[in-house]
């Protein structure tokens, strides 16, 4: 064919050669994968008239009308047979090769077949688009035996080789492609993303999915990132909804958004906020900035510099410190940490103060320790505590008619007081539940006398008077008549002693003149005095008297034993 002028017009190009395969696919069962080959007609001409015979033919894709990069290989046909200059060639230039952007093919000939040397026909020829392949620019497929990918936006977009299924709907630009590295992988769009771990394999990572932003990595398998910025869903369906610089680590671990926060074990979950860590199997932190929940099933609902280290435990407000198994701290704005008093307690700490508004015939507040304990102090159900030189540990208060503090107890003491720091101190005071009083020290009633010079009263101390016995008095006053009087003893106050046990009765003359006094009869009913004056004579003289007649029921008492339970000794630094 020396010598000889050929002519060469491309009639099909490869995104024509995509309805033409679309519509025999149509027609061949679903199972059956559309390939990436392509039909290529043309007509040599030699001489300006068609060439009839066979020739040899290389093929070569290119990237550019001159120039550019040839892309793939080149494909060598022989003993083609031309009729009218005519012939038919399917060409198949590998996966990948149509990318959306433009191709030109490089033809060269030499005829008749096995003869001579090639002539390469110019200029390249351009392959257009068919018309519906238009409407999807940037936009291509790789088939395969499993189930074909889909590639759209730039051209750099790309898949591991031997990825099925996986999806690029778009985005991507030079330097920032969009890329799948495992099966059923999708990213939606945005830039530098990532669906799959990247790790050479392609079934270890499946089903993983970025929706858009950029710089996201959905490397665990069927794993999610929504979209943002930077942000990565490595562990086992795993989810980061959106935001920047998130890490979902742990296997069903989710991130809603914020900035910075890790839910690095499984189960655990960050709602959003800013460095959040949420460490702990199946810990949950709501939002907020710079908490933890390192404790498994720990939770913090927001707030900051909150951590919940204890399994179980919950921490909320501002520097509260959940660190034992079951403890709850909720912690006001003081710039200190909070922390709990060990497992399962419940901790709060405000500094001005806690409230409780009630509006309930029942109890207002209620506090109930089933444990009994075996020592002083254990099971106190409520203990309370001031610093202050002017408060009270514990007060009770009725604004109306009610009573301030009540005491009850199904059998033990109703009060108990000590000195000293709970639980230690010695015993000083305590009402038992039949209602005796018992007390170390003096009965010291105090009285206000008015200030000499009209300023504030003043109040002095009357001391009392102790006994070995249980004596009940009566005072009362008579007048001697002939030198006898016959005083009635009180019934109510005869109800409340022992009259039938010997009791006393002592006397004061009243008068002005010396006389002897004394008492000549004693029954439960009444007593008699009789009296008279130095000459021997009856005496009219008044008197006072006083009575004293032991407690009915308490007749034979006397310097009873008490037992004193002994100071117990704690370290005041453990206790709260």
């Amino acid at each position: 064919m020396k010598g000889k002028r050929f002519v060469g017009t491309a009639a099909s190009a490869a995104l024509v050669l995509l309805l033409m395969a679309g519509l025999a696919l149509a027609q061949e069962p679903a199972s059956t994968p559309l390939g990436t080959g392509f039909t290529y007609q043309g007509q040599l001409k030699s001489s300006d008239a068609p060439y009839s015979g066979t020739c040899d033919f290389n093929f070569a894709l290119w990237d550019a009308l001159t120039g550019g990069t040839q892309i793939g290989s080149t494909l060598t046909k022989t003993n083609v047979s031309l009729t009218g200059g005519y012939f038919t060639l399917a060409l198949d230039f590998g996966t990948g090769r149509f990318q959306g952007d433009g191709r030109w093919l490089a033809i060269e000939v030499r005829c008749p077949a096995g003869s001579g040397t090639y002539t390469l026909l110019t200029p390249r020829q351009a392959l257009a688009a068919a018309p519906y392949a238009l409407a999807l620019p940037g936009l291509w497929t790789q088939p395969n035996d499993s189930s074909p990918n889909l590639v759209g936006g730039y051209s750099g977009n790309w898949l591991t080789s031997g990825v099925f299924a996986a999806t690029i709907a778009g985005g991507g630009f030079s330097g920032s492609p969009n890329r799948v590295t495992d099966n059923s992988g999708t990213v939606g769009g945005g830039y530098s993303n990532q669906a799959g771990d990247g790790a050479g394999t392609v079934a270890d990572a499946a089903k993983a999915t970025v929706g858009g932003g950029d710089g996201n990595t959905a490397s665990g398998a069927e794993s999610t990132v929504g979209g943002g910025h930077g942000n990565t869903a490595s562990g086992f369906a795993a989810a980061v909804g959106g935001g920047e610089l998130n890490g979902a680590g742990g296997n069903m671990s989710s991130i809603g958004g914020g900035y910075g926060n890790a839910a690095s074990a499984n189960l655990a979950t960050v709602g959003g906020g800013s460095g959040n860590d949420s460490g702990g199997h199946a810990a949950t932190i709501g939002g907020g900035l710079g908490n933890g929940a390192n404790g498994e099933y720990s939770t913090v609902p927001g707030g900051n510099s909150n951590t919940a280290s204890g399994d179980n435990s919950f921490a909320a407000g501002h520097r509260a410190k959940a660190t034992s198994a079951g403890s709850f701290v909720w912690a006001d704005s003081q710039e200190e940490d909070a922390t709990d008093y060990g497992v399962n307690t419940f901790n709060v700490r405000a500094e001005n103060g806690a409230y409780i508004w009630a509006n309930t015939t029942s109890r207002g507040a209620y506090v109930y320790n089933e444990a009994a304990g075996t020592t002083a102090g254990q099971g106190t159900a409520v203990l309370g505590r001031t610093d202050s030189d002017y408060g009270y540990g514990v007060a009770g208060y009725s604004y109306n008619d009610g009573v301030g503090v009540g005491a009850w107890s199904y059998d033990g003491d109703l009060i108990r007081a000590y000195d000293g720091d709970f639980p230690i101190g010695n015993l000083r005071f305590y009402v038992e539940q039949d209602g005796d009083v018992y007390y170390y020290g003096n009965l010291v009633p105090f009285v206000s006398l008015p200030s000499p010079d009209g300023g504030e009263r003043e109040y002095v101390s009357l001391d009392g008077i102790a006994s070995t016995e249980v004596w009940v008095e009566e005072l009362g006053s008579g007048s001697l008549v002939d030198g006898r009087a016959e005083v009635a003893i009180d019934p109510i106050f005869a109800q409340t002693v022992a009259l039938t046990e010997a009791y006393q009765v002592y006397l004061t003359a009243t008068c002005q003149e010396p006389v002897l006094l004394f008492v000549s009869e004693k029954t439960a009913a009444y007593f008699t005095v009789q009296g008279v004056g130095l000459d021997g004579q009856p005496s009219a003289c008044g008197f006072d008297y006083r009575l004293a007649a032991k407690r009915l029921g308490y007749e034979d008492s006397r310097l009873e034993v008490v037992e004193i339970p002994a100071p117990v000794e704690v370290d005041r630094e453990s206790e709260p």
